[in-house]
């Protein structure tokens, strides 16, 4: 199941399921209120979010399910397994790469 452009999202059982053809991410979501946004992400060999970019107002961390995900914060780079916790804090410059399987939310 996957949105696209000009398209409204396809309904999973446990919610929504995204794919951002420039990350090569999919990312279902399981939670969704103005407080906060959580989705597992998958992300394959090869993608992530390699430009670097901020989340001006919200912390964004990341529970490594399986994997590897490679996280550049503040020029240097951590590589996380199964079971890692990983914490952005709001406004700092991240960039990551995958294959990893993730859960991604605020602080």
């Amino acid at each position: 199941m996957v949105r696209r452009a000009g398209q409204s999202a396809k309904q999973h059982p446990a919610g929504p399921v995204f794919r951002n053809p420039v990350t090569d991410e999919w990312a279902m979501l399981l939670e969704a209120s103005p407080a906060r946004v959580v989705a597992e992400v998958i992300a394959l060999r090869g993608g992530g979010v390699r430009a670097g970019h901020r989340h001006p107002y919200q912390t964004e961390s990341f529970v490594v399910f399986a994997g590897e995900l490679t996280v550049v914060l503040d020029d240097q780079t951590q590589v996380h397994g199964p079971g890692a916790w990983v914490s952005i804090p709001r406004g700092r410059p991240i960039a990551g790469r995958a294959p990893a399987r993730s859960c991604s939310m605020p602080g």
